[in-house]
Parts: C-alpha cells; structure tokens; sequence
C-alpha cells in the first residue's frame, strides 16, 4: 500500500511538471529550464545511543528537475536516483547460555562476537522540491525537502566469533587460542562468520542544502540556452520508523549444547542479521550524505513573438 501511494505521488508530481512545461511563458522576466544534475560524495549512517559507529562509505545520484527563476528567486521539483554504500560497526559483545560440558558439569557456555561490521548497498527512488537564491555574480544556494523510497536494499554482515565456557572454578574463561585447542570440548578457536541477504529499508524525509557557482560558457552560447553550474551538497536524511527489531544473531538453526554443537555446523547455520535491522542499533537512525553536484541547465522558454501585422 505504501509502494502504491508513492508511486501515485511521483506520477502526479511528474504530470504536474509536464503541465507547466506545456504551457507557453509569456511573462518577463521568468526563466523555465529543464536540469539534469550528477552528484556523488560520502555517505554515513548516524546512530545515537548505540553500540554501532560508521565507517567511511560512498554516494552517487542522477536527479532530472523542472526549475523556473525569476530576478534571484528559484524553484525546482524532480525526480532522482540516489545509491548509498554504507559501512557500520558494532562493538564487541558475547551472548551466553547454561548449560551442561561435555563432562556434565555446568558452564556458561558464550559466543564471543569481535569486529562486527556492515556492508550495505541501497538504491532509492526520491522527489525533491526546493528553492533559492542566484546571485548576479554567479553565487547560487539551494534549499530543499526529499522524500525517497528504497527500490533495494542488500549487505553484508560479518564477524569475528569464538566460543569460550565459564566455570565457577575459573578464573579465566576457558577458549581455544593459539596452541591451547580445546575444541574437542566444545570452545572453537576465533574464525570469521558471514551473511549475506537482503534487509528492510525504512522511508526517508531528508532536508537538503546546495552552495555553489555558475560556471561562464563559451561565447557560442550567446542566447543562454545551456547553462551549468557546480556545488557542494548535504542531505540530512530522517527514517521514518524504527529499524531495528531482529536480534544481531539467529540461534535458531544451530545447536547450542556445547556437548553436540561442532565448529563445522556453525560455519553453515549461524546467521548473523543485518546490523540495521538488529536491536543493537538503538532508537534513532539517520543519515548523512555530503559530496559534489555538476548541474546542467536547459532553457526551454516558449516566448511568442510579438504580432505587427495590420488588421483591416
């Protein structure tokens, strides 16, 4: 249902565009272009009160606008795709269970989950509208609102894990490292642990900011029917909803009796979920894109000449 509103909103907002394009200007002063703008920069995720931290990621976006200005004053409306490549990280962590070692005595028996992290690939859908200011000497700012949809959504989640089994006894949690194995008693040694698959994106409403210059054309382009310009952007993007309700790893398919469980059945059946659809990922979830703008314009201006013929 919600895939159905925006497309139906895209689709009105794409007619309405048409609509005024289709109709002649006959007012001074206003100019009517056609934009196609190529962008690409750094992409992060922002958690706050969260076990997770970014890393460095990347953007690109192709967006097709309608844009009028008249004197300084600016306005647009489009469409655009938008791909994100995000990295996030998770602190390290251990999940424990009681239960019985293979000599029948009782013992934590913990999953040790070190260097969690993150690869997710996003594509969306998004329809900006915005205004600004252009300035004789060729200084431009923009200021918008977004909304996106996510067309796909698909990552990478892995981690480092060993198992360990803590006694009363002890002192020490007892684990497999370097010449002491103790696999034989359940504890594997430290292997790294991988999931693919796809996971579920929310609706995103972003503010947008844009500063930059007209770039001067050749003298060939006498009448102005193409202009640039170049800028530096930033979108402010806002989740609609609560991502995470997984918890980060599913037990569910494996066996977790130290006394049967085997590192091999752990490899093949351990699924570790996507960092943002886990519950690790706290209450709040936005997102920060920064990068470069390159905006060509397309005057498309239909002026009537103007009638001295001579009526009898």
């Amino acid at each position: 249902m919600r895939l159905r509103l925006f497309v139906k909103y895209n689709l009105a907002w794409l007619l309405l565009s048409a609509t005024v394009l289709a109709a002649p200007n006959y007012s001074r002063g206003v100019s009517h272009s056609l934009a196609l703008s190529i962008g690409g920069g750094e992409a992060n995720n922002l958690f706050y009160k969260s076990d997770i931290s970014p890393k460095a990621g990347g953007a690109g976006n192709i967006m097709f606008a309608y844009e009028l200005q008249k004197q300084r004053f600016i306005f647009g409306l489009g469409a655009q795709l938008q791909y994100q490549y995000t990295q996030d990280q998770s602190k390290s962590f251990i999940d424990e269970f009681d239960r019985v070692d293979k000599t029948g005595e009782s013992v934590s028996y913990g999953y040790v989950y070190n260097h969690l992290s993150t690869k997710a690939h996003d594509l969306r859908i998004t329809l900006p509208v915005y205004i600004g200011y252009a300035d004789p000497s060729g200084f431009y700012a923009l200021l918008g609102a977004k909304l996106s949809y996510s067309l796909m959504a698909r990552g990478q989640t892995q981690a480092d894990m060993y198992t360990q089994g803590v006694y009363a006894w002890s002192i020490e949690p007892l684990r497999s490292i370097g010449l002491n194995d103790l696999s034989s008693l359940g504890y594997y040694p430290e292997a790294q642990y991988t999931n693919k698959s796809s996971y579920t994106e929310k609706l995103w409403a972003a503010a947008s900011l844009e500063l930059g210059s007209f770039i001067p054309l050749s003298e060939d382009n006498k009448n102005k029917k193409v202009r640039m310009r170049v800028g530096v952007y930033a979108d402010y993007a806002i989740r609609i909803g609560n991502m995470g309700t997984l918890a980060v790893v599913d037990y569910s398919k494996i066996n977790t009796n130290p006394q049967t469980q085997s590192q091999a059945d752990l490899q093949q059946n351990l699924v570790i979920n996507h960092i943002l659809n886990s519950d690790r990922i706290g209450s709040i979830c936005h997102n920060l894109e920064v990068g470069i703008r390159l905006t060509w314009l397309l005057n498309v201006n239909m002026d009537r000449t103007p009638c001295h013929c001579v009526r009898n």
